[in-house]
């Protein structure tokens, strides 16, 4: 199993998915088995270490699922991941380590999940402008990409003029045709696409003008 720094993850499991990368005959047999047990389809599996503050020398074990459906089947009723599943699945991966190892600690990811912040990471303010300039409207304020699309207007009662309205919808596919043309792996299906219509005056006053609290 590949150990992989988490800040190349994501990059790593995408070569997987394009093909460039090759997937080892024991981590294909995990994998197939995966999903065989659980009714999902796994795209990779890659291990880490370091990511555990009480415990920086046991493995970590992502199981990436394509979908944010699959992952979430690894997750219990109270939200959190799914202790069961993740001992069986530890269990599983201990049986082709050859060192002496504690129990791998086992998270489910969804690459569809990763791949659209992905995307929403890689927009360039320049991106940003061009998608107002097609917007071409002149109560919009600012259009911002982060863990999502918002397009501001300045008033709260403006955005209570656009809740529902073929101009919002309008918007809707400007910004997704953008998000489109970043979107390799279909990630951000035009069905499943929404955006945020908000105000200036809501984001200076209930989140003093900060982006981070906005999006939190």
């Amino acid at each position: 199993m590949n150990i992989v720094a988490d800040a190349t993850a994501f990059a790593t499991v995408a070569d997987v998915v394009r093909g460039r990368t090759p997937v080892s005959p024991q981590d294909r047999e995990l994998m197939d088995w995966i999903a065989k047990r659980y009714g999902v389809s796994v795209v990779a599996v890659l291990a880490d270490r370091g990511r555990l503050p009480r415990e920086p020398n046991r493995l970590r074990v992502a199981v990436w699922l394509e979908t944010d459906a699959e992952a979430a089947r690894f997750d219990s009723k109270g939200g959190n991941y799914d202790s069961k599943k993740q001992r069986v699945i530890g269990t599983r991966v201990l049986a082709d380590l050859s060192e002496d190892e504690p129990m791998p600690f086992v998270v489910p990811q969804s690459f569809a999940g990763e791949a659209r912040s992905d995307i929403y990471l890689h927009f360039t303010p320049q991106d940003i402008e061009r998608i107002k300039a097609e917007l071409a409207h002149p109560l919009i304020r600012a259009v911002r990409i982060w863990t999502g699309a918002v397009v501001f207007l300045e008033t709260d009662a403006q955005v209570a003029q656009f809740a529902e309205s073929a101009e919002r919808e309008r918007w809707t596919d400007v910004i997704w045709r953008a998000i489109h043309k970043k979107d390799e792996f279909g990630a951000v299906p035009r069905e499943a696409f929404s955006i945020r219509v908000d105000s200036e005056q809501t984001f200076q006053e209930k989140f003093e003008g900060n982006r981070y609290y906005y999006f939190l």
